[in-house]
């Protein structure tokens, strides 16, 4: 049998101190993905062998984040073509209108760009961009984050410097995300209350729990990231497979654009956060750059700085509104618009559009509900030129005039709080709040103050309402009152008159006195 002699080993050489390291030692930071100390391995054998097995995981990785964006661009084809309507938003410093536009599509050099990336990752991943960005200088509606965020995933499946910035993209993604709903008055009161409702789950007692602990659990996770990776990989596929689940199955499919970047994020996000970020330290110059820019940025959707879709805002809610009220009716410039993507929602945008389409005498409206910023009113000259206007002049004009009387679009909030408080709602064709009923018996004391809010509303019917100062100061509010309908109810001359007065296109019908229930004496009161 012949004896094997090993070689002395010198004292304090590399294999030397990794072979004394304890069990704790060795595995002591393998948490942190983020760690500064390259690590090295223990025989150049075992470093390639891992280095293989990193490498044919992370080409996996690759191609299945590359497969979710080439479907993400089929289902939303029509947002990357040449296009007539809705017109497209190029960025205004190329100085072009809509129709100065060159006729180019984007979405066959986008997919084209794809499979370049199974067989040359590096190259395919810098076309791929290079193809996005060029096409978001021509369309603004292309700004979508699913697109932008699995672009950064294929990125970061190429090496762990950029797996690096790939993972503080993510944790800035949470973390805001659950910030958003956090602040977000939408979120915490008719986002979480449709949604469970939708679900078929019971809203009123759920909603407030719900809203809040889903925001929590999103902060939570993106700063798991930076100090629990492993723990927050587990978090990321337990978050987005639920929501894929809730996309699925409890909401009829809603929002399909969005289910490949769950899967992705779920399956590669996870695979990312599982990894130790053993051979990769990032650039002094951009260690602390990158989470600087990517952590801060966001803040901007709260000063206009930044649109929606760049500032993580995921189904919080809270964004800006406009309507364009159109000679053909009112037109809602948020939503789908028919694209399978969202308006990107910002006043600045919304301005944009009206530009393009306005046709004299139309006007646009744009809220605001974030804090300090300020609602605005807008009408198209004779001339073409829009001009930005008061309230006044918004909703003033009519027959005779050469200007439309403006429509302003309600709050969720509000529309929301109305419903609660026993308000009745009816909406026209275009969606909007146009017919509300009160019932005295049965609404809040409240109801008309809140109905108030909806600026739109055209007919009001009230029964059994015994009406006060105040009640009277809130109707006056609706300046696009047509009717007022008041059954049963007690209006006194003098009340009657300051109606009259301050709503004369509204038609006011009362009917026989009130029917008072026994021991019913309060509006004699008044």
């Amino acid at each position: 049998m012949k004896t094997v002699h090993q070689p002395a080993v010198p004292s304090g050489s590399p294999i030397e101190r990794s072979s004394s390291r304890t069990p704790v030692e060795s595995t002591a930071g393998a948490e942190s993905s983020f760690s500064a100390e390259a690590v090295l391995p223990p025989s150049a054998g075992s470093a390639a062998a891992a280095s293989d097995s990193m490498d044919q995981t992370a080409t996996l990785m690759l191609r299945m984040t590359a497969v979710c964006q080439a479907v993400t661009l089929l289902l939303t084809w029509q947002a990357w073509e040449f296009r007539q309507s809705p017109l497209p938003l190029p960025l205004p410093m190329l100085g072009l209108a809509p129709d100065q536009l060159p006729a180019w599509s984007f979405g066959v050099p986008l997919l084209a760009s794809l499979v370049v990336v199974f067989f040359r990752p590096h190259v395919g991943v810098l076309l791929h961009a290079l193809v996005f960005a060029i096409s978001c200088f021509f369309d603004q509606y292309r700004m979508q984050p699913q697109v932008i965020s699995l672009l950064v995933l294929m990125a970061g499946c190429l090496n762990p410097r950029l797996r690096w910035g790939a993972l503080w993209y993510l944790a800035a993604m949470w973390f805001w995300a659950g910030l958003h709903k956090l602040l977000s008055p939408e979120w915490l009161g008719p986002g979480a209350w449709w949604f469970l409702q939708d679900c078929g789950l019971p809203a009123d007692s759920l909603r407030l729990p719900f809203a809040i602990g889903v925001a929590v659990a999103e902060i939570a996770l993106g700063v798991l990231v930076v100090v629990r990776p492993r723990m927050a990989a587990r978090g990321a596929v337990l978050l987005h497979a639920g929501i894929l689940f809730s996309l699925v199955f409890l909401r009829g499919g809603y929002n399909v654009s969005v289910w490949p970047w769950n899967i992705a994020t779920a399956a590669v996000g996870g695979w990312m956060l599982w990894q130790k970020q053993e051979l990769t330290v990032a650039p002094a110059r951009l260690r602390f750059a990158v989470p600087a820019v990517l952590l801060i940025m966001p803040a901007g959707f709260y000063l206009g700085l930044v649109n929606p879709h760049l500032a993580c805002v995921l189904y919080s809610g809270n964004m800006p509104r406009a309507v364009h009220t159109t000679w053909d009716g009112p037109v809602a410039i948020q939503g789908w618009t028919g694209l399978r993507v969202p308006f990107p929602e910002s006043p600045r945008l919304a301005l944009q559009a009206f530009r393009q389409s306005a046709r004299p005498g139309e006007k646009l409206f744009t809220g605001d509900p974030r804090p300090g910023m300020r609602n605005h009113w807008y009408l198209c000259l004779p001339d073409g030129q829009v001009q930005e206007i008061s309230q006044e002049q918004f909703l003033a004009g009519g027959a005779g005039s050469r200007e439309l009387p403006g429509i302003e679009t309600a709050d969720p909030v509000d529309l929301w709080n109305a419903r609660r408080s026993g308000a009745q709602l009816t909406f026209d064709n275009f969606g909007l709040p146009h017919g509300v009923r009160i019932r005295s018996t049965y609404a809040a004391p409240n109801c008309l103050a809140l109905v108030s809010e909806l600026a739109s509303l055209r007919e009001l019917t009230l029964d059994d309402a015994t009406l006060t100062e105040d009640d009277v100061n809130c109707l006056a509010r609706l300046r696009r009152l047509s009717l007022l309908q008041l059954n049963r109810s007690q209006l006194r001359d003098e009340q009657l008159g300051k109606l009259q007065q301050q709503l004369p296109a509204c038609r006011i019908i009362q009917s026989p006195a009130p029917v008072l229930s026994r021991g019913d004496r309060s509006w004699l009161a008044n």
